[in-house]
């Protein structure tokens, strides 16, 4: 992968743990199929049922039933053929995707779609609200590979981070730890704690500038 994220400019561990991802997107904890409304963004977990394909080969919608003993909702991926590999009925899955109407029923469009082992227990236990980052990626090094990888080395990178602010003047401006907001910035824990990293790091980008202009000058 080295050359890979050489064109992406990543060459150090420095780079990688620095090489944030652009957005995050929202998994809201999971709430009972039954308490789904439309227009809302939703995650759901439920068992997976009458699972099938409709249209022809390499253009296929599969189709699915999820239940969850609160309701049953109508699931749809388009052009999403692999997951006839995927899934099957009975499994169990973590889906979340905008909620509109189909027929009797709630029903998901192409949401996320995670499947959860059964043996790891309760699928609902340690639930959360989630925020998973999204990376500048490429064809030959996918943004799910990126997360991967930076999720390796993440807690054994930040721990040699130092911080280029004093204490004093991060307590005036209310900014949170270098080392910390480059945690949060990949595996944020809320929506405020993401919004805190965020507004660390752009103050450090400021600064960085401002001192090169100043060095510069005096060059």
């Amino acid at each position: 992968r080295v050359a890979q994220f050489a064109k992406l400019g990543v060459r150090t561990v420095r780079d990688l743990i620095e090489y944030f991802p652009f957005r995050h997107e929202h998994r809201p904890k999971s709430q009972a199929i039954g308490t789904l409304k439309v227009g809302e963004t939703a995650t759901v977990v439920g068992e997976v049922r009458r699972l099938r394909a409709a249209g022809r080969f390499g253009n296929q919608t599969v189709n699915a039933e999820v239940a969850d003993g609160t309701g049953v909702c109508r699931v749809r991926w388009f052009n999403s053929p692999y997951l006839l590999e995927k899934l099957r009925d009975s499994d169990i899955v973590r889906l979340t995707g905008a909620v509109s109407v189909y027929g009797r029923f709630a029903s998901l469009t192409n949401p996320t779609t995670i499947l959860v082992d059964r043996d790891d227990g309760d699928p609902l236990a340690g639930d959360r609200e989630g925020f998973e980052p999204v990376y500048s990626a490429t064809g030959e090094l996918p943004g799910r590979e990126i997360r991967r990888i930076i999720a390796g080395v993440l807690d054994a990178a930040v721990s040699a981070v130092g911080d280029p602010l004093p204490p004093a003047l991060r307590r005036r401006r209310q900014l949170s730890p270098r080392a910390e907001s480059i945690r949060s910035l990949h595996v944020p824990a809320s929506a405020e704690e993401l919004a805190a990293a965020r507004r660390r790091v752009a103050d450090d980008e400021v600064l960085f500038f401002l001192l090169a202009r100043r060095w510069g000058r005096r060059g």
